[in-house]
């Protein structure tokens, strides 16, 4: 991979890091979470999940077949949401929406924005 392609690809992944954090603290804002904790909590956990749903549906399809690249996509959402769930009902202090509910809205939020931008875009 040449250094102008990886440059790409870094930076189509800090961008859609930096998009999912936005939605996701304002979608968390908008439901109450208020402690600074609790957003370094959503921070942290999408800093854990968010790299691994941007890549691997990417290079599942490169590597496999396009044919491949929404079972995957949907594999790792899910994945995220399971793996946010955990962090979130064992580190968060909020706790008026349960965790794994706060865990699906979040992701929800940040995965139909992006699927209506690259559609916008597209």
């Amino acid at each position: 991979m040449s250094s102008t392609a990886l440059t790409d690809v870094l930076g189509a992944m800090l961008t859609a890091l930096a998009c999912t954090l936005v939605l996701e603290t304002g979608a968390a804002a908008a439901l109450g979470v208020r402690s600074g904790g609790d957003f370094l909590i959503v921070v942290l956990a999408n800093l854990l999940t968010n790299p691994v749903v941007s890549v691997l549906p990417s290079f599942a399809a490169y590597r496999f077949g396009t044919g491949l690249l929404i079972p995957v996509t949907v594999l790792a959402e899910l994945g995220a949401v399971l793996a946010e769930w955990l962090v979130y009902r064992r580190f968060l202090s909020f706790r008026r929406v349960p965790p794994f509910l706060l865990s699906l809205i979040l992701n929800a939020v940040s995965y139909f924005t992006g699927v209506l931008v690259f559609s916008l875009a597209g």
